[in-house]
């Protein structure tokens, strides 16, 4: 069975084309009463969505499947968030709409029919522990915005201390091998520094974004996904002003592909040989191992019971 056959299953011809009709009138209904200043690039744009409408009709079918079709019901502009600066800067139209279609028949494929519901309702922890009398967890989220489609959020006591967005992608796209990679988007803190520092600490001295990165192998490794491909921060999409240090973060997992832009990261991670560190340094080493390999392992198993 292909890609295009899981897409539409559960539904017939006659109900799926007035679903496709649906959902195509209610955003452009709503682009017309959001767009009424037309730009150049406005105008640019309309010509490319009308010379590409085949394709759009494709991302509408994909997105009609059961697992999704709730979410474009009530968020129209779904389907048409590729037509503007999404995930990276530097994408032809041709590529973002590629990425929306992959992730959404990417997650068709793997995960159960209600779990985009439950992530968008639920928010669903994948990894949990207590320190110091301090409760600190990751969890997974949708966010509506253009950086990516889902999110790993790291809390302390409740509250969110650091981000991860990310989407499944074809590696197709960036002239990769892989079948399926994840490409992270955005990394970011959230500007209390003491919170931060807090957090940092207590869990052992390792920063949050790297227990998100743990998590997200985690997750890669659940759904069989190969791959994760760091954006340069010149591809960012928007740049905050205590900028994080995406260069120097994903060197420490992979490679620069050259003139791209973007650190290719194999999962799943390549870790330092005990012999390479120093001997004052390998207790400290193993500590940090230990934890990190604890919210993978925790996600894993949580995201277990939501594959299809």
């Amino acid at each position: 069975m292909n890609k295009e056959d899981l897409s539409d299953q559960g539904r017939s011809p006659r109900a799926g084309g007035a679903s496709l009709v649906a959902n195509l009138v209610a955003g452009l209904e709503y682009l017309r009463k959001k767009g009424t200043r037309l730009t150049l690039p406005r105008v640019y744009q309309g010509l490319q969505f009308l010379l590409s409408l085949p394709g759009h009709f494709r991302v509408l079918r994909v997105l009609s499947h059961p697992q999704s079709a709730r979410l474009v019901r009530e968020h129209p502009l779904l389907a048409f968030k590729y037509l503007w600066k999404y995930v990276a800067l530097r994408l032809p139209m041709k590529a973002r709409r590629s990425i929306l279609l992959s992730h959404f028949q990417f997650l068709q494929r793997t995960f159960r029919t209600t779990f985009l519901d439950l992530v968008e309702r639920l928010s669903p922890t994948l990894w949990s522990q207590t320190i110091e009398q301090k409760t600190f967890h990751v969890a997974l989220d949708r966010i509506l915005g253009c950086e990516g489609e889902l999110r790993l959020a790291f809390s302390m006591m409740g509250s969110e201390v650091y981000r991860l967005i990310f989407v499944f992608a074809s590696g197709r796209d960036f002239n990769l091998r892989d079948e399926t990679i994840i490409i992270v988007s955005s990394i970011k803190g959230v500007h209390d520094f003491d919170r931060v520092r807090l957090a940092t600490k207590t869990c052992h001295d390792i920063q949050p974004a790297h227990i998100l990165m743990a998590a997200l192998g985690g997750l890669a490794e659940a759904a069989n996904v190969s791959a994760i491909l760091g954006l340069h921060q010149t591809r960012q999409l928007f740049r905050d002003k205590l900028s994080f240090s995406y260069e120097k973060f994903f060197e420490t997992y992979g490679n620069e592909i050259p003139g791209e832009g973007t650190y290719y990261i194999r999962v799943p991670y390549f870790r330092k040989p005990a012999s390479e560190i120093k001997p004052a340094h390998r207790a400290r080493n193993r500590r940090k191992r230990l934890f990190k390999a604890d919210v993978r392992d925790q996600t894993v198993r949580t995201l277990q019971q939501y594959l299809s």
